[in-house]
C-alpha cells in the first residue's frame, strides 16, 4: 500500500515529526516562573522546584520561637517591613506573634516568616503557684522545707525571721501542739507540749500570718509582689499542718501581661492586635 500524501506532507513524514517532537520532550525542561526555576518531569508531568540551586531562597521562611520580650522586640526590629503586623493574646496563657511578611490592603502575602513569643513563665513562678505547693496542706515539717528551699524569694518578713521560724518548726518536730492563737500583731502564737527526758513543758512558737513574696512572673522579666496568707490545721492528737495560699495572683499575671504588651508596642513601634492571626 502506498503513503497517501497529506496536506502537510507524506503519513512517513507525518511519523518522522511526531518521533522529532517526542524525543524533544521526553527529557527534563527547565523553566522559569517569573524569579522560580522549575522543571517538568515528563515521566509523570510532575513539576520540581529548583529554588535550591540558588545563591539564596527568594523569601525567608522561618518561625521563630523566641523566650525574653527584649529578644522578642530585637528580632522584630531587625526584620519588620512595612508589612509587618503584630498579634496579642491576654489570658492564663498570653502569648505574641509577629508576622513579618503579612498582608497588606488589596495585596496578598505568604505570611511565611513569623516569630513568637509564648511569655514563658518563670521557674520562682511556676513553683509558687504549682498545686502542689500553694494551697496545699503539708506537715509542720514539710512546709518549714520549702520555705526554706525558696528562703531568697521571701520579702516580708526578713529573710533571717523566716529562717529562724522555718528551723524552729522543723526542730519542733515531736511536739504535741495544743492550740493556736491570734496576736494583735498579726502574727500566730502557737502553744504545745513537749516531753525531754520524762518531763513535761510548755512553749510557744510565734509565726506571721502572712509573708510577702517578689518573683517574676516570666522568665527574665521584672520581679513582682504577691502576699500569702498562713493557714495552719491542729488534729486531734496534737499534730500541725500548715500551707499557704497566693492572694489573686491572676491579677499579677494579668498586670504583668499588659506590662509586656505595651513594652512590645512601645519598643517595636507597631500597634498589637488583639487575636490570633492562625486560628482555624
Amino acid at each position: 500500500m502506498q503513503a497517501q500524501d497529506t496536506p502537510s506532507g507524506t503519513v512517513a513524514d507525518v511519523v518522522a515529526l511526531a518521533a522529532t517532537v517526542g524525543m524533544a520532550i521526553s527529557e527534563p525542561k527547565r523553566v522559569n516562573s517569573g524569579d522560580i526555576p522549575f522543571v517538568v518531569i515528563p515521566d509523570d508531568h510532575s513539576v520540581k522546584n529548583l529554588e535550591d540551586t540558588l545563591l539564596n531562597p527568594l523569601r525567608t521562611r522561618a518561625t521563630v520561637a523566641i523566650n525574653a520580650a527584649d529578644s522578642f522586640i530585637a528580632y522584630i526590629n531587625k526584620h519588620k517591613t512595612d508589612a509587618t503586623s503584630l498579634y496579642g493574646s491576654m489570658g492564663d496563657k498570653p502569648s505574641f506573634i509577629a508576622v513579618i511578611d503579612d498582608h497588606v490592603p488589596a495585596v496578598a502575602a505568604w505570611r511565611e516568616h513569623k516569630a513568637t513569643y509564648a511569655c514563658p513563665l518563670s521557674p520562682e513562678w511556676l513553683t509558687w503557684t504549682n498545686p502542689l505547693h500553694n494551697a496545699k496542706v503539708k506537715t509542720q515539717v514539710d512546709f518549714a522545707r520549702f520555705i526554706e528551699d525558696n528562703l531568697l524569694d521571701i520579702v516580708d518578713p526578713s529573710a533571717a525571721e523566716v529562717l529562724a521560724v522555718s528551723r524552729t518548726l522543723e526542730a519542733k518536730k515531736s511536739v504535741s501542739f495544743s492550740s493556736g492563737v491570734r496576736l494583735d500583731n498579726g502574727d500566730v502564737q502557737f502553744t504545745f507540749n513537749e516531753e525531754t527526758k520524762g518531763t513535761a513543758g510548755k512553749g510557744t512558737i510565734d509565726i506571721p500570718e502572712r509573708f510577702g513574696i517578689a518573683i517574676p512572673v516570666f522568665e527574665g522579666g521584672d520581679k513582682y509582689r504577691i502576699d500569702a496568707r498562713l493557714r495552719y490545721r491542729i488534729n486531734d492528737g496534737g499534730q500541725l499542718s500548715m500551707w499557704y495560699e497566693l492572694e489573686r495572683p491572676h491579677k499579677v499575671i494579668e498586670h504583668a501581661t499588659k506590662e509586656v504588651w505595651k513594652a512590645i508596642a512601645e519598643g517595636t513601634g507597631l500597634p498589637i492586635i488583639n487575636g490570633n492571626p492562625f486560628a482555624s
